[in-house]
């Protein structure tokens, strides 16, 4: 059940993506990478659910964590399209980009220091699924995905609140779109933390 409802939401982003990059709009580019970086999540997500071994479920915390990263990357090059923002200083771009990049590589070193996550065998409904346990990498990794979201629901706020009600409406919607992300988003975290 889980793999078809993965499988066709996996399929629905592929096809808005392609929509939306041949729209020919000034945003199109930006949002057909930011549907095309969910996919890894998804897919993350599905063999974490399905895996019943370690290592195909730490394959999956990896795809998850990793496409989180690109998530965020996405979301923000986005954000700034359609909000009609540019870098304002250089060192802004590269303090994002050094955030994701070190996130990147401490998840990468993972497999060796084991310092950012692992895995436990535990039985739910009588199956066997590995439960992450986060370790340190794992809130360096929340703190970093944390403050991007955190920057791009500030611009979205301010976008509202600083436009003229015709454009507000448009921000108000994509800022509500966000919350409840990051409330799901939330729930997931503290639901893994509870298994």
């Amino acid at each position: 059940m889980y793999s078809a409802l993965f499988g066709v939401l996996t399929i629905a982003l592929m096809i808005c993506a392609v929509i939306a990059k041949r729209s020919g709009k000034s945003i199109g580019a930006s949002l057909s990478l930011l549907l095309v970086s969910l996919i890894p999540p998804v897919i993350g997500n599905l063999i974490i659910i399905a895996s019943q071994t370690r290592s195909i479920s730490i394959l999956g915390c990896f795809i998850y964590f990793l496409g989180m990263d690109f998530v965020m990357y996405a979301l923000l090059r986005f954000t700034l399209d359609y909000c009609h923002i540019s870098w304002k200083k250089d060192w802004h771009r590269t303090v994002v980009y050094a955030l994701l990049i070190i996130d990147v590589v401490q998840l990468l070193l993972n497999p060796i220091f084991e310092h950012a996550f692992v895995v436990e065998s535990i039985l739910v409904d009588g199956y066997p699924y590995y439960r992450m346990i986060p370790l340190a990498g794992q809130s360096f990794h929340r703190i970093a995905d944390y403050s991007i979201f955190l920057a791009v629901l500030i611009i979205f706020i301010y976008k509202t609140v600083r436009s003229p009600r015709i454009y507000s409406e448009r921000y108000s919607v994509i800022l509500t779109s966000m919350v409840l992300f990051g409330l799901w988003q939330t729930f997931y975290i503290f639901a893994e933390v509870e298994k």
